[in-house]
């Protein structure tokens, strides 16, 4: 089945875009979540989600490998059958579209809030999305690129906000270990798993696109691993730093980290430089989900090419920011009480039917091929 997009992706650079997934938007808001579920127990949580999610990870690696040539939604009808897989198909464009505009509002917030308070939010937004069609309409290869380009620098960033905040950690902080038992940190690994490691869910509409289809098992875990390894430093130093407390009631904790960076009253100030990088992330992984949306609805219309619905479905999801996040606490609210809910049932309970109807009907037709030579 001919690709809607020619781009190529080195496997190298499908490690790096996995590793970028899992950072996204997770690195500024994940440890306020998981500390306001787990407490100081929240290190804890962390490593359990990382676990968990991991599990997720495996099996889309495993869905991945049916159909090496088609995208998830290509080959969702031929597992399902052409109703379910029409139903299913919906309600995976749906959750595309749903962390495009979760997302693309986070930048949003974030900018307005902490970096450029007296910009209205909805010029933010507009300057992003037009960067964000513009991309999308580039295709696959400049976006994979482009993240590649950054990288590194996001790493470096990482680095030395891990490293220049070791003389502020306190031990005791993470102190008393299971205070209120496991029920919290089971809580919070729900969180941990679902939020990060999850949504990486969309990249199983890129991997026709693989040039070493054998490696993207491998890969997808070493990318997730690596990802939610620096998810877990940056969450324990938010404990370790500012507290169960702070890092609970500061939804973007990790800036409030950044901001205590003070090396000799010399290095010092580093949370705007900080703040753009981790700004990047973010709009990588919202792009990637919105050309994904794109080219799934153009796969599930059948159409011949993607590029002429850019615009409506920005449109759209520009609109969906205020008509459906009329506020922070509103999105603080969905965000711990459902989100975790809905990115299992899409990204895990769905593809675990996938996987098992799949190996369902290849024992049939296995064991009637026998019979039939029999």
């Amino acid at each position: 089945m001919p690709q809607l997009d020619k781009g190529i992706i080195g496997i190298r650079q499908f490690t790096v875009i996995v590793i970028l997934l899992t950072l996204g938007d997770s690195i500024l808001i994940l440890p306020s979540g998981i500390a306001g579920s787990s407490h100081q127990d929240a290190w804890i949580a962390g490593l359990l989600g990382l676990v968990f999610g991991l599990v997720a990870v495996w099996i889309f690696s495993v869905m991945g490998g049916f159909y090496p040539g088609l995208s998830l939604i290509q080959y969702t009808p031929l597992i399902a059958g052409k109703w379910l897989g029409i139903v299913l198909n919906l309600s995976f464009l749906i959750y595309f579209g749903f962390i495009v505009v979760a997302v693309s509002w986070e930048i949003g917030d974030f900018i307005t809030s902490a970096v450029m308070p007296e910009t209205p939010i909805e010029v933010i937004e507009l300057l992003f999305y037009g960067m964000m069609v513009f991309a999308a309409r580039l295709g696959i290869g400049p976006i994979i690129r482009a993240s590649e380009i950054f990288f590194p620098w996001v790493m470096l960033t990482l680095f030395v906000l891990i490293v220049m905040l070791i003389p502020q950690m306190q031990l005791n902080q993470i102190q008393p270990i299971l205070e209120k038992g496991m029920k919290p940190i089971l809580l919070g690994t729900l969180n941990a798993g679902s939020f990060p490691y999850m949504e990486i869910f969309g990249v199983l509409i890129i991997l026709p696109h693989i040039k070493q289809s054998q490696e993207i098992r491998k890969n997808f875990l070493i990318g997730a691993l690596l990802g939610g390894i620096a998810l877990n430093m940056v969450l324990a130093q938010s404990i370790f730093v500012l507290g169960e407390y702070l890092t609970a009631h500061r939804f973007y904790s990790s800036f409030a980290l950044a901001q205590r960076i003070n090396i000799a009253n010399f290095f010092q100030r580093l949370e705007t430089v900080i703040a753009f990088l981790w700004i990047i992330t973010t709009y990588i992984k919202t792009t990637l989900y919105f050309y994904v949306l794109n080219v799934g609805l153009a796969q599930f219309l059948k159409l011949k090419e993607y590029k002429m619905l850019t615009i409506p479905t920005s449109m759209i999801c520009y609109a969906l920011i205020f008509i459906s996040i009329p506020n922070a606490s509103f999105f603080n609210a969905v965000l711990a009480k459902v989100w975790a809910f809905y990115n299992i049932t899409i990204c895990m309970i769905i593809p675990l039917l996938l996987v098992g109807i799949y190996f369902i009907r290849n024992n049939k037709l296995k064991r009637s091929g026998s019979k039939t030579q029999g």
